[in-house]
């Protein structure tokens, strides 16, 4: 678990956290991967004078879910790798709500030994996401357990619903980025060097070469190809910064001659 300090925008200062990793097959990435492969879980936490918020939260207690042998987890030692503590935290904003970006909202045992980590914080979702998983869309498995913890959620009064492009603080918004899972989100942060953090939109730093091999995690394949696409395309364009949930490094994005996007991995 760590935090990378990336250059700050806007009068928000960044990190980048590892709350993990997990263990998955390398066809997963693509075609020419080890059998076996390693990916972070990371999130990103942004402060400025009075606020501060934390972009997911890794599997936490729900790191059981996970189909493979292999997976950690912390998001309290990841935030204190950045010097915070879970009650700084006063916006949790979840760009979608599979295990591996909620399970840290919780703390203790599941199922019957839970607590709400940020109970002081409010709890940011993207309202598609929510009603996608109170109608039991999206994964196969862990439906009730995403359930329940929305349901520990509005018992604790914290959950709130945003539209795409609502503003969270100045200068932060959700983007709608579809394909992945109903719902899911980017995150702009506006400023001199802007930031937009991809989520799930891409799944390893190979994808933005080869965007048509990432998928296999996608609810809607074609849509989320578009999808990423279309931002690899922004991103080229505009010269902003990037991060994603299972990268390991910040990057930018450049198109070569033959068309093909290009990453170019940053030194903070």
């Amino acid at each position: 678990m760590s935090a990378t300090t990336l250059e700050p925008t806007g009068g928000w200062k960044i990190a980048l956290l590892r709350f993990g990793q997990a263990r998955h097959p390398g066809e997963w990435v693509g075609p020419g991967f080890p059998e076996w492969m390693w990916t972070p879980m990371n999130g990103l936490l942004l402060q400025c004078p009075g606020t501060t918020i934390l972009v997911d939260t890794g599997s936490g207690v729900l790191s059981h879910l996970w189909a493979y042998e292999g997976i950690e987890s912390d998001v309290p030692r990841a935030l204190a790798a950045a010097g915070v503590a879970p009650s700084d935290v006063g916006v949790v904003l979840l760009t979608h709500l599979d295990d591996d970006h909620i399970g840290g909202l919780l703390a203790g045992r599941w199922p019957d030994e839970v607590a709400v980590v940020f109970a002081d914080a409010r709890i940011v979702a993207p309202r598609a996401a929510v009603r996608a998983v109170e109608r039991g869309e999206g994964l196969p498995v862990g439906t009730e357990e995403r359930r329940r913890l929305l349901s520990l959620l509005r018992d604790a009064g914290v959950l709130d619903e945003l539209e795409p492009n609502d503003t969270v603080a100045p200068g932060v918004r959700l983007r709608d980025a579809p394909g992945h899972r109903a719902g899911h989100a980017c995150v702009e942060v506006a400023g001199e060097r802007p930031l937009v953090h991809l989520a799930d939109a891409l799944h390893h730093v190979a994808h933005v070469e080869h965007p048509e091999w990432d998928g296999p995690a996608d609810d809607d394949r074609a849509l989320a190809l578009g999808t990423r696409v279309a931002l690899l395309a922004e991103l080229a364009e505009t010269g902003a910064r990037a991060v994603a949930s299972h990268l390991a490094e910040p990057f930018t994005v450049t198109r070569r001659a033959d068309g093909a996007f290009e990453a170019h991995v940053l030194d903070r």
